[in-house]
């Protein structure tokens, strides 16, 4: 027999990959240091971002080692996020006020239409002239029962809808505020604004 043969393919048999590499003793232990370091470097570097386990043919012990390292930066990761909710300023369609200032009516005249129209015995026919200071605003309101229409004469009108965001109406512009409207308004600008609001509602008595 060829002895010089026999070497030869003894040596081409020799184990390798996956199993080879888990028989060399502190090379595995080598191998799993570079996989969780790996997945620690995501982390350091600001992404914010949780890998999976790196899938490394290498054995179920070094997938639980990954998952190990990254689970200690878990909490990291849910601090960051809670802290640029806190950080991320709200809309200001969010901060709803509360409280009308710096509104004042000029002049108003109202109609009772009951003599009109029958059928609307109670309500009233109004036209308001308001008028609003730089930095004025209206407290939220809806107009489930008070049907606007709307009419800028001049100035800044900044309109706050519920589902709409804002709106900036410029002079001119006329519009409606019907029964699905829930708003606040208010004047961003360096000038009086003056306002016309033909509305129909049910006074008092």
């Amino acid at each position: 027999m060829d002895t010089n043969h026999v070497g030869r393919v003894a040596r081409r048999q020799k184990p390798a990959g996956p199993i080879a590499h888990r028989n060399r003793g502190n090379g595995s232990s080598d191998r799993i240091r570079q996989v969780t370091y790996s997945s620690h470097n995501v982390l350091s570097r600001g992404m914010m971002t949780i890998r999976p386990p790196y899938p490394h043919p290498i054995g179920k012990e070094n997938e639980m080692a990954g998952m190990t390292e990254n689970i200690r930066y878990l909490p990291l990761a849910m601090a960051g996020i809670l802290t640029l909710g806190v950080l991320m300023p709200a809309s200001s369609n969010d901060a709803k006020p509360t409280k009308t200032k710096g509104i004042s009516l000029q002049e108003k005249s109202t109609l009772p239409l009951g003599r009109q129209i029958p059928e609307l015995d109670g309500y009233a026919l109004q036209i308001r002239t308001i008028v609003l200071e730089p930095g004025a605003n209206s407290a939220y309101h809806s107009h489930a029962k008070r049907p606007v229409v709307a009419y800028l004469v001049s100035g800044d009108y900044t309109e706050h809808r519920d589902g709409e965001g804002e709106v900036v109406h410029k002079p001119g512009e006329q519009w409606v505020e019907g029964a699905d409207v829930a708003h606040w308004s208010e004047n961003r600008g360096s000038e009086t604004t003056y306002l016309i609001n033909v509305e129909v509602y049910k006074p008092k008595n």
